[in-house]
């Protein structure tokens, strides 16, 4: 064999090669070697060898004791903090025992605030020490015994310590005794050390490790038996401390495990010795700390005699900077790490290079028991010392027969150099017999060479394949019910078994609809473990037959159906209704026909906003609760009352906020558990009534009275059905709703007073595309393109109407869509009239058709009057008198019943209505006209010789501007202050 070139590998493989013939560690006793082995002096580990193997920044402070010189390189504890006395009585180094550091102590002990001799050197960060020490009895001091136990006094050991310093130069002032508190501070004696020698009982060696706290000490005492000689190793490693021992031939034995934050950067690490307790104890700790404890000195016991009996020689000390491996960086090592990891480099392997992690893939493929099959067991290593090949340990277990079932195996595997992996190939054995299957099972064991990863066990197994195949049996299997929205999960594969099966033959699954077709999109079956996963959605809403199959290797199969049915979930709505009057309902606030929707609201108008809730596709669950907002255009009206429906008398609230045009939280609960599930059931209805301060303005420039958008919607919506039960809830149904501008009130006072009759007079008998006036179009109150007789029966029947007090209003059939029809016509003619006059009275509330009031008219209409003295016309401001001023003051009139074929008749009003309100003047211009045509209807006394609209209106201009300082002159092109 070849060796690497490499000289540091040469001394390390002649240790490997005579370690058994030896049966001492690598940092065996070299001195002993010499005695009495000289024929192998070649296989010694010399300290310069192991400073070449192990080099750091720690190994110019190792000693192998062969040079008495190298003493003065160790620091005497008791001289560093001042102590008088010192107590050991041999302190040499090759000296007394040759190739040694020998230590013979006095009385002494090291033990609570009880203090001993220690020699030792200051290390910083982390270490590892080892020593061997041989230990032996004195003789010369006591009884003389035959062998090397020193029992001659209790607790007579000698050993390694690591130890916090003390601040201590004069003990008299500095030194106090510890707390024997485990309290952050370190006010004690404070370290750790493991010692061989003989502690308080039997006849053999004994090993103390002790730990001391802030003098508060705690130890325990192991058995070594015959062995006078131990390697003894304490690492410190973080903040936590390990102390490890090997009896020669043995392994080596990782023994505690210490947690020690309180531990500094810096200790005193080194040698001890201590013996003869029993005496030491006598004194208290200060004096034994002080003096030599010897005879002929102070002794409070002179009765008990001194008894030091021991011997320690140390064969060398070792100190190394404790690597790592890769592997374990990053853990707790006192906590994750195992024994058998630590020692892959602590022990005999600080600082050795790092070892291969060995482990074993746990998933084995089953084979059938075939002469042509076989079982394959993959190893695997980490990449330390890849490049050479590599020999692993395994033993064989399971219920198969090596040499009957499989080859024998040799219980080694190697890895060949640069290969991370190497697999164990297991021939299998084929037999007739009709048996169990079979396993086998590979270990990984532990080597010097490697360490054991995770996973060091894999099992095997031989399907035994000798059997009478059988087809698949099927179970029936429950029938589905599920809702949408729920995720279904069903394992089939227990209702198909095989009774072949544990002879090694297999079942393969398949899944249809009954008819054949493929499965819906939204379930999937796995084939390989039987389960059917899926989430229907409302798409999928129905029920379907299933099929599963089981079918064998011998191609038998065995089927069973199943019904698998997805219901709906329930569908929750709500639903906004706009109507003038409460709707009724049933005594839980159930109705089966929701209301008709109200699509176009005039601006005086009061009105509800119906809320109603419902689970439409008809199920046995109800409506427990609800809440929702309510948006609104606060600009056209405003929310007064939220009245809830009879249902929900529960937790009721709202809050009305009209500067935001917002109901907020309008929530309620019920007891009842069955509203709304067949029927619609009333939530809440909102109120809402026009203010000063709502109102739909007259669009002068578009000459628009709307729509004006309500801004009626639904926010934040919520309901909850009966037990929390899981519903959809669909978008709100909510339709359009719109305002309109009322045209009467031509300058949006919130009344039809005296200044819309003024300004309908200005534009009386206009045509409104001719007209100059801006508001003709808006006076012009059925659209028919002149402002005529129809447009001041209009006017008439809404005289003297307010917003707040007196909303309801007459309106034609055609308000308001008339308003947003084709452009206006330049001109009216008689021939766009109707002939037929739908009824129109001022009791009813709504006029039929204002179209239907248009007679035939001639284009140019003459009125005569004669001119009197103007009368007085009562302001707004005045009491109000039972007739309005007449729009022509100089001129009285007197009505006449009219005939039956008059268009007052056809329209229901009282001519001497319209003479009680001060119209006549304008009515009986309507008579004269109509009686050019052969009708006449009105009797009244002579007219003046000028028409009225170029005189009257002038004559009366003056006088209107005293009485309503609102107008300037109806000749204006700004006649009104809008807005």
């Amino acid at each position: 064999m070849w060796f690497p070139e490499y000289k540091q590998f040469f001394p390390r493989w002649l240790v490997h090669i005579f370690a058994n013939a030896t049966r001492r560690s690598v940092r065996g006793s070299r001195r002993r070697w010499k005695v009495r082995s000289a024929p192998i002096l070649a296989q010694t580990e010399c300290l310069e060898t192991r400073q070449m193997l192990a080099a750091d920044d720690l190994t110019a402070l190792s000693d192998d004791f062969e040079d008495a010189a190298t003493q003065s390189n160790w620091q005497r504890l008791y001289q560093t903090e001042g102590w008088a006395g010192d107590q050991l009585q041999t302190w040499d180094v090759n000296g007394t025992q040759s190739g040694r550091m020998v230590m013979i102590p006095h009385t002494t002990v090291w033990y609570q605030d009880y203090r001993g001799p220690m020699v030792y050197k200051e290390i910083t960060g982390d270490f590892v020490i080892t020593t061997q020490v041989h230990i032996t009895d004195r003789d010369d001091v006591g009884d003389s015994d035959l062998d090397d136990v020193p029992n001659g006094s209790q607790y007579s050991l000698g050993g390694l310590m690591i130890r916090t310093p003390r601040d201590i130069t004069d003990p008299a002032v500095d030194w106090s005794p510890g707390s024997h508190q485990n309290d952050g501070t370190n006010n004690g004696e404070n370290y750790i050390f493991l010692s061989l020698g003989w502690g308080n009982a039997g006849s053999q060696f004994q090993m103390e490790t002790k730990t001391t706290r802030n003098s508060n000490s705690s130890l325990v005492l192991q058995s070594m038996g015959n062995n006078a000689v131990i390697q003894l190793q304490i690492a410190r490693i973080g903040d936590s401390a390990y102390t490890l021992y090997q009896i020669p031939g043995q392994d080596w034995v990782l023994n505690s495990r210490y947690h020690r934050p309180d531990l500094p950067e810096t200790l005193q690490v080194g040698m001890v010795t201590y013996t003869d307790w029993t005496k030491a104890n006598d004194y208290d700790p200060f004096y034994q700390n002080n003096n030599t404890l010897q005879p002929g000195g102070y002794d409070p016991t002179p009765a008990e005699a001194f008894q030091p009996d021991l011997v320690a020689g140390y064969e060398f000390v070792q100190f190394d900077r404790p690597e790592i491996p890769v592997a374990l960086q990053g853990l707790d090592l006192r906590t994750q790490a195992s024994d058998q990891e630590m020692l892959s480099f602590l022990g005999e392997n600080v600082n050795g290079p790092d070892l291969p992690t060995v482990t074993l893939e746990a998933s084995v493929l089953p084979v059938e028991e075939l002469s042509s099959s076989q079982l394959e067991f993959v190893f695997q290593r980490s990449a330390a010392q890849i490049d050479q090949p590599l020999t692993v340990a395994y033993q064989i277990s399971g219920s198969a027969t090596p040499g009957l079932d499989f080859q024998s195996l040799s219980g080694e595997i190697t890895f060949a150099a640069d290969t991370a992996t190497a697999t164990l190939v297991v021939d299998i054995l084929e037999d007739f017999l009709d048996e169990p299957d079979e396993s086998l099972a590979i270990q990984l064991l532990a080597g010097n060479d490697y360490l054991l990863g995770e996973t060091t066990f894999a099992s095997g197994t031989i399907l035994d394949n000798d059997y009478t195949n059988v087809a698949p049996v099927a179970s029936p299997i429950v029938d589905q019910d599920l809702t949408e929205g729920d995720a279904f999960n069903l394992d089939v594969s227990p209702y198909l078994t095989d009774a072949n099966v544990p002879d090694g033959d297999q079942l393969t699954l398949t899944a249809a609809l009954s008819n054949g077709d493929p499965l819906p999109g939204w379930l999937i079956f796995n084939v390989v473990t039987g389960v059917f996963t899926g989430v229907p959605a409302f798409a999928d809403v129905g029920s379907i037959e299933i099929e599963v199959t089981a079918a064998d290797l011998g191609g038998l199969t065995g089927s069973v159906l199943f019904q698998l049915t997805v219901a709906p979930l329930p569908r929750t709505q709500l639903q906004l209704r706009v109507v003038k009057s409460a709707t009724s309902v049933a005594a839980n606030g159930e109705s089966l026909a929701l209301p008709a929707h109200t699509e176009d609201l005039q601006e005086w108008e009061s009105f509800q906003v119906e809320v109603w809730g419902q689970v439409s596709n008809l199920t046995e669950v109800g409506i427990v609760s609800f809440s929702f907002d309510l948006t609104y255009a606060t600009a056209y009206t405003t929310a007064s009352v939220v009245e809830f429906g009879p249902a929900f008398t529960q937790n009721q609230s709202a809050l009305i906020n009209d500067a935001s045009g917002l109901v907020q939280g309008i929530s309620a609960s019920t007891l009842a558990i069955n509203v709304g599930d067949d029927q619609s059931v009333l939530l809440a209805r909102i109120h809402f009534a026009p203010t000063v301060a709502d109102r739909v303005d007259l669009d002068l420039g578009s000459q628009s009275i709307g729509p004006f958008d309500s801004g009626l919607s639904l926010e934040n919506v919520s309901l909850e059905l009966v037990e929390q039960a899981p519903h959809q809830l669909e978008n709100s149904d909510i339709s359009a709703t719109q305002f309109w501008a009322v045209p009467y009130d031509v300058n949006d006072d919130g009344a039809i007073n005296f200044q819309d009759l003024v300004l309908f007079a200005t534009a009386y008998q206009h045509d409104v595309a001719d007209s100059p006036l801006p508001y003709t179009w808006a006076v012009d109150f059925n659209q028919s393109g002149r402002v005529d007789f129809h447009d001041l029966l209009l006017l008439a029947a809404n005289y003297g109407r307010t917003k707040l007090e007196d909303p309801e209003l007459y309106l034609p059939a055609s308000y308001p869509h008339a308003w947003i029809a084709a452009p206006l016509v330049s001109s009216f003619s008689a021939a766009e009239t109707q002939s037929a006059v739908p009824p129109f009275s001022y009791s009813t509330a709504v006029m039929q058709d204002s179209a239907g009031l248009q007679g035939e008219e001639p284009v140019d209409s003459i009125v005569e009057s004669q001119e009197q003295n103007p009368v007085h016309v009562q302001t707004v401001e005045e009491p109000v008198q039972t007739s309005l001023p007449i729009m022509i003051a100089s001129i009285q009139w007197e009505a006449a019943t009219p005939r039956s074929l008059s268009p007052f008749a056809a329209a229901d009003i009282d001519p001497l209505f319209m003479h009680d309100r001060g119209l006549t003047p304008i009515l009986d211009q309507q008579n004269r006209e109509s009686e050019l045509s052969g009708a006449g209807v009105w009797q009244s006394t002579p007219g003046p010789a000028a028409p009225w609209w170029e005189t009257e209106v002038r004559q009366g201009e003056r006088k209107l501007q005293e009485i309503d300082g609102y107008f300037s002159s109806p000749f204006d092109d700004d006649l009104l202050t809008w807005g």
